[in-house]
């Protein structure tokens, strides 16, 4: 579990959450689920820094990387891309800054741009992937990768990329967009309930998803009857994602929030299903207890046409 999730369960089970933290809970779990990425992960990274690298990210940030979320929001068709836009920015440490690449993707919301980023032969193929991934989570597996294949059908050049044979490759195989609750019979015990209402509760979220209630109302009603003293909810937000049969090193930090042996069962699934499924014993923080809700939300099947056009450029 990335460490900052883990901080945030931590304040809820001390009490030491402000209202602020409290208020802010499912963006904190998003951000940290949604990215797949693993800041444990950044921490070591950040030991094996060479001299150079670390000169390097110790600069101070340019003004233009602080204007960056805003020239994404403001951003048209036919305007320039943003030249810090096209580069990759990371911090030194485990914690994530503002500026970084992966948060301000993560915070941006304007679909065109991501889509004109992601095909832009300048852009580092970190944030050509970020760029992707951002897209699908907003719109969807159908609608990116049917963008993407007229990107690609009228730049063909950009199949000599490497980061772009990756994603025709993906668009090539079943994906589904799916979004998910957490429930750990240990959290429902520390709180005060028996652990059996963490399988009860997501069982009867479940069947409630299935008959078409609202995600978000049916996850508000939730957090009011099962929570800590302090507000800080029991069933945790883990986002939404867009996953697919295959795993490569891009998507493989992702196995902590779809592990790998949900996929066979949620590739089968259709739009508007949801399951309940456990998650095995980890060195992660993940017990026995620990159950995943998971929801379709789309299903993407790869045709002939232009997929297939757009790989064989």
């Amino acid at each position: 579990m990335p460490l900052d999730l883990l901080e945030a369960r931590r304040a809820c089970d001390t009490g030491r959450t402000s209202a602020r933290q409290s208020s802010t809970w499912r963006s904190t779990a998003r951000t940290a689920l949604g990215t797949g990425v693993l800041l444990l992960a950044g921490a070591r990274l950040g030991a094996q820094l060479t001299p150079e690298a670390l000169e390097e990210c110790m600069r101070p940030t340019p003004a233009a990387r602080h204007r960056l979320a805003r020239e994404i929001s403001s951003w048209h068709r036919g305007d320039p891309i943003p030249t810090e836009a096209l580069r990759y920015v990371a911090s030194c440490g485990c914690m994530p800054l503002e500026t970084d690449s992966g948060v301000v993707m993560d915070e941006a919301t304007n679909y065109p741009f991501l889509v004109a980023l992601a095909t832009d032969s300048r852009a580092n193929p970190v944030v050509v992937d970020m760029a992707v991934e951002r897209a699908l989570i907003l719109a969807g597996p159908t609608r990116v990768f049917a963008d993407l294949s007229a990107r690609y059908r009228s730049n063909p050049y950009l199949g000599e990329h490497r980061v772009h044979r990756s994603i025709q490759a993906r668009m090539r195989r079943r994906n589904v967009w799916v979004r998910g609750m957490a429930f750990e019979t240990r959290d429902f015990r520390s709180a005060g309930y028996g652990e059996v209402h963490a399988g009860v509760a997501a069982m009867e979220i479940a069947h409630r998803l299935r008959q078409g209630a609202n995600w978000r109302a049916i996850q508000d009603e939730y957090a009011r009857r099962y929570h800590y003293q302090n507000g800080c909810p029991l069933v945790q937000d883990l986002g939404s994602f867009v996953t697919s049969e295959g795993r490569d090193e891009k998507n493989a930090g992702r196995e902590l929030t779809v592990p790998s042996y949900h996929l066979p069962r949620l590739l089968r699934r259709q739009a508007g299903d949801a399951d309940v499924m456990t998650v095995r014993p980890t060195a992660f923080d993940y017990t026995t207890g620990h159950l995943l809700l998971w929801q379709v939300l789309e299903v993407y099947e790869p045709r002939g046409g232009s997929l297939q056009a757009a790989a064989s450029r």
